[in-house]
């Protein structure tokens, strides 16, 4: 047990702090008269030169554990910033839902396109419905979906799919000819819509920005005349202004997926 204990301390110091190592065996040497020093001064100054080592050493630990801590630091800081930037979005889709009186069958979200990673990131998502309201991924590929079909056209309204529940194979088969979505994609999709109305956002540049997309499970049960009023209303404005002004707060795909988060 002794020889085992004496055997860590002494692995544990040539980690942490060989200088002491090097000095305890040049001390045990010179007490053993294998070899002698020509003068006190110069046993001095190996001393102090040992020492400076540890020193330094120490130092230099120090910093190290500094600089973990900060990057710890700076992690919570990170994903605190991403909750808190992403519920503000959540809570401008809840407003316009409710706006739109849209039921528990339906739900609202708001996309955009970003140019770092050239694809979509979702912003805020709401509905009344708790497990269409769940995020299931932050990102979605530009060329995939009902928002792929809204980007590259301007809009895009899909009025009744086949019923998923009686029709399967029907459903399935409609989403990959006209979504470019594949079967296996689709089953890990919680939301089985079968109405579907996305449309793009544009600057004053009439440059798309973003994407709202309104969906349910019900058939035949969005009216896009109503959408369209309330959107050359204002939220076209609104939801550019908070892009803008949250930019600040808005985390960064690469740097949060570097992160875990």
């Amino acid at each position: 047990m002794t020889k085992q204990i004496g055997e860590r301390a002494g692995k544990a110091i040539q980690d942490n702090h060989p200088e002491l190592i090097s000095f305890g065996g040049i001390s045990g040497l010179t007490a053993m008269d294998i070899f002698s020093f020509d003068s006190f001064a110069t046993f001095s100054a190996l001393t102090v030169a040992v020492f400076s080592s540890i020193f330094l050493s120490y130092r230099r630990n120090n910093k190290i554990t500094e600089r973990v801590n900060h990057i710890s630091t700076l992690e919570a800081v990170i994903r605190d910033g991403h909750r808190n930037f992403y519920d503000v979005w959540d809570d401008k889709a809840r407003e316009i839902y409710q706006e739109l009186t849209m039921d528990v069958k339906s739900r609202l979200t708001i996309y955009k396109f970003d140019n770092e990673i050239k694809k979509f990131r979702l912003l805020g998502r709401y509905s009344d419905n708790a497990e269409f309201r769940e995020r299931r991924r932050d990102v979605y590929p530009p060329d995939q979906g009902v928002i792929g079909k809204a980007w590259s056209s301007g809009e895009c309204y899909v009025k009744a799919l086949p019923n998923p529940v009686t029709n399967w194979d029907k459903y399935a088969d409609e989403n990959l000819k006209f979504f470019g979505i594949p079967r296996d994609v689709l089953e890990k999709i919680r939301m089985k819509s079968t109405c579907f109305y996305a449309f793009t956002l544009r600057d004053d540049r009439s440059i798309p920005f973003a994407i709202i997309l309104i969906e349910s499970v019900k058939r035949d049960s969005i009216d896009r005349q109503k959408i369209d009023q309330k959107f050359e209303n204002g939220h076209a404005r609104e939801i550019s202004a908070m892009i803008k002004s949250l930019a600040f707060m808005e985390p960064s795909l690469r740097a949060a997926q570097d992160l875990g988060l």
